[in-house]
């Protein structure tokens, strides 16, 4: 029987410090109008998560979100290139590598079940 995810934790650290994680009920809006499922705000080091998703994808949205700060601290978001959009896809595919590995290792080496439905 697979052990279940452990609970998203409150606060993680990052180069530049503290970063603060928020769980809110339902979902998020992004700064550019579209629901999403989860934030980074740089200015308040803040990750928010919507609310409603199952373990493995909270745990994914969190370290994809986690990511998005690791690459800010380091200034790698300096090095990725391209024009906008371009540049927010390239960021995106990075953070969401990172995730994936994460999440797969989290499940391999702990015993989770990746289909774990959220509790009610």
């Amino acid at each position: 029987m697979a052990r279940r995810w452990p609970a998203i934790p409150r606060a993680v650290s990052g180069l530049a410090g503290p970063i603060k994680v928020s769980q809110r009920r339902g979902a998020l809006v992004a700064p550019d109008g579209d629901d999403c499922w989860g934030l980074y705000i740089p200015a308040k080091r803040t990750i928010a998560l919507a609310g409603g998703m199952p373990p493995a994808l909270r745990w994914h949205t969190f370290i994809h979100e986690w990511a998005h700060a690791w690459l800010i601290d380091a200034g790698l978001t300096n090095l990725l290139h391209g024009e906008d959009a371009e540049l927010e896809r390239n960021v995106e595919v990075v953070c969401d590598t990172l995730a994936t590995a994460a999440v797969r290792s989290m499940a391999t080496s702990l015993g989770l079940d990746p289909m774990e439905r959220p509790k009610k």
